[in-house]
């Protein structure tokens, strides 16, 4: 455990789960970036990612979708209607199981691995 998370802990145990939202449509070069920094680059150890896809039709972008929906903490969800942001991610929200909710466009790169354990310091 990261040494952010453990002085975390110190003071909330368990972590509380936080369901990671990223809504997106297409733009597999985005997503990859960003899935592969929640997944890989974080380091806050309970959290969930659910991938909100809008109606994506090309093909890289779904085979990519299918296989993170492998990882245990990867839902993908369909949103199939016309654009609308904070529909998307209420939909989402309503698959999320963590006490916490972090809204993410698919256009974020994570640079930090503590990003996520300082913003769940601050809620806390």
């Amino acid at each position: 455990m990261c040494r952010a998370c453990s002085d975390l802990t110190r003071t909330v145990s368990p972590l509380p789960l936080v369901s990671v939202i990223v809504a997106t449509r297409d733009r597999v070069e985005l997503l990859r970036t960003c899935v592969e920094g929640v997944l890989g680059g974080t380091d806050y150890p309970n959290l969930e990612l659910i991938v909100a896809d809008n109606e994506s039709v090309e093909a890289e972008t779904l085979a990519y979708m299918e296989a993170i929906s492998d990882d245990p903490r990867v839902q993908v969800v369909r949103w199939p209607h016309p654009f609308n942001y904070s529909a998307i991610n209420n939909f989402a929200a309503n698959h999320a199981n963590g006490e916490f909710l972090c809204l993410l466009n698919n256009d974020i790169e994570v640079l930090e691995p503590d990003w996520l354990t300082e913003m769940m310091r601050e809620a806390l």
